[in-house]
């Protein structure tokens, strides 16, 4: 019977585990599909004449994040280290394969922060300068070469001593097993500060998965908090207040909004966009307002499996109450948002605009990120009421200082998510303000302030330095010329709307160029005729421009 019990015990486990696991990879999907969304979004809000550009950025984001995240960035963030970040598993080096599941849930999150940056910076920004924020805002790159020069290199912890001679360059392939032991070496003889050491690295950056560890794992130094005491006449008991985002408001959300306002800080305005002299705003609006709609949609429903899915497991007691709780206070939040803001843009003369109203749903999820598993639903409401003010208010504040954002992504993700994070104090239904005013409820609420602050601050500074460096060499914005063209022909080859596909069009560019004589032009009809140049003019004004 004992032995039937422990078989039993087993068999349990593992089906906990499994059913863990496939709810992750589940919920996982359904948010990489958000990325589906964001590329539909962007391509509907931009113009025509860019919207394969915009598309390949949204479609390399899961390649660029996948590959970065895999190599480095799930280490920093989730490896085991140090109070402010980890340096283990380097490409998996040691990695256990049940921890697969979780891995990919957060590598898709990790996606999910670098797409945001691309629609505040769509129609002007150059393709290797996305590829390259893409990579800082998932993870480091390489450490690809170290020259280490003085005396010997005492690595606390371990006492481990590295000789070498002065001068000498050690050129380091990536393999994750050296390079796992060489982070160690570097993190743990910065903190000791007990020898000199000066090592070359090539950091783009480690963004996204440094704030990560702060705040998801369990010895990052926001999740940790301090322990405080609180007396209550003759009874002193203690507590310990920390930052707290079930599903990233702030990790995500306002990391992404801050690398999006120094972006487009940085980048400046499209053409025509501003008129500084009169003081003039021009609109320039987006080619296609379905396409808007759809991508709305479905970042509507990837929000509920990126909020429920925070849970990380559904086997545990009270796992299923929690996610259905965070999905039904998403959505709440999301639709009081809309209505406040679809109103909100009738009495303000906006007319009943759908684009306006998307975004509010947007931020209304967004601000539910940080609490939606810890408030009630009534509360939820007053947090999309909130986020719909901040949303409209940054998305204003914006225009007043000259910036120009296509979607609206500074102010959907950082108005809505610095409001999140900061309603969690108030309305936690077991330590919120307004429920317990009190010592513990002031700290949580400081806390929150100082996990906000910290994260917009340490992306401002990244970004700076990153976009900075790609402005200085001039590889932030395309040429003047090719923006007025548009990015699609000159950079990609492939209009996104080719005016032979309409109607007869095809037969009437074949007929126009075989009476020029010019019908090898047609080469190519076999593969893919609406890849082809949009007629003889756009050929040679792009010739023209690439010269």
């Amino acid at each position: 019977m004992a032995n039937v019990t422990a078989v039993d015990s087993i068999v349990f486990k593992d089906l906990k585990n499994n059913l863990d696991q496939f709810f992750l990879i589940i919920m996982g999907m359904i948010v990489f599909l958000m990325q589906c969304g964001f590329g539909f979004l962007e391509a509907g809000a931009v113009r025509s004449k860019n919207t394969t550009n915009i598309l390949l950025k949204n479609f390399c984001d899961s390649f660029v994040a996948g590959i970065s995240y895999w190599l480095v960035g799930y280490p920093f963030a989730f490896g085991e280290g140090n109070s402010f970040l980890g340096y283990t598993n380097f490409a998996s080096y040691g990695f256990p394969e049940e921890r697969f599941a979780f891995f990919f849930f957060q590598f898709v999150f990790a996606a999910t922060a670098a797409t945001i940056v691309s629609g505040a910076m769509a129609e002007r920004c150059e393709i290797i300068a996305y590829f390259t924020y893409s990579i800082v805002l998932t993870a480091e790159l390489r450490l690809a070469t170290f020259k280490l020069r003085a005396a010997d290199v005492a690595v606390c912890h371990r006492h481990y001593r590295v000789e070498r001679q002065t001068g000498n360059v050690y050129h380091l392939e990536f393999v994750s097993g050296i390079i796992s032991e060489l982070t160690l070496q570097i993190v743990e003889s910065l903190s000791a500060f007990k020898k000199e050491i000066r090592p070359i690295l090539n950091l783009p950056g480690f963004m996204y998965p440094i704030v990560t560890h702060w705040a998801w794992h369990e010895d990052g130094w926001l999740t940790v908090g301090k322990e405080y005491e609180q007396t209550d006449g003759n009874v002193t008991t203690y507590f310990t207040a920390h930052y707290s985002d079930f599903a990233g408001s702030g990790v995500v959300h306002i990391l992404g909004g801050v690398a999006a306002f120094v972006g487009a800080l940085l980048l400046g305005p499209r053409q025509g966009r501003f008129h500084k002299p009169s003081s003039t705003i021009i609109d320039i609006r987006g080619h296609s307002v379905p396409l808007a709609a759809l991508g709305g949609f479905i970042l509507l429903f990837g929000f509920l499996a990126f909020n429920g899915g925070s849970q990380l497991n559904i086997s545990e007691s009270g796992s299923g109450q929690v996610v259905a709780l965070a999905v039904v206070n998403t959505f709440l939040s999301g639709s009081c948002s809309a209505f406040v803001t679809l109103f909100s843009a009738r009495i303000t003369g906006r007319h009943w605009s759908l684009l306006f109203t998307i975004n509010g749903a947007l931020a209304g999820m967004v601000a539910a990120c940080a609490g939606c598993n810890v408030i009630y639903p009534w509360g939820a409401c007053i947090v999309g009421v909130f986020a719909s003010i901040s949303y409209q208010f940054w998305a204003w504040l914006m225009v007043k200082m000259w910036i120009d954002d296509p979607l609206d992504a500074v102010a959907v993700h950082f108005g809505g998510g610095f409001w999140g994070v900061i309603s969690v104090a108030f309305l936690h239904r077991d330590t919120g303000i307004i429920f317990a005013w009190d010592k513990r409820s002031g700290l949580n609420l400081a806390w929150q302030f100082v996990g906000a602050v910290s994260i917009a601050t340490w992306t401002a500074v990244m970004s700076l330095t990153m976009f900075g460096v790609l402005k200085l060499i001039g590889r932030l914005r395309v040429p003047r010329e090719i923006e007025e063209k548009g990015l699609d022909i000159p950079k990609h080859g492939e209009p996104s709307y080719p005016w032979e596909s309409y109607g007869h069009g095809w037969t009437e560019k074949s007929f126009q160029l075989s009476k020029t004589g010019e019908l090898h032009e047609l080469k190519h009809v076999g593969s893919n005729p609406s890849f082809q140049q949009d007629d003889e003019e756009s050929v040679t004004n792009e010739n023209h421009i690439l010269s």
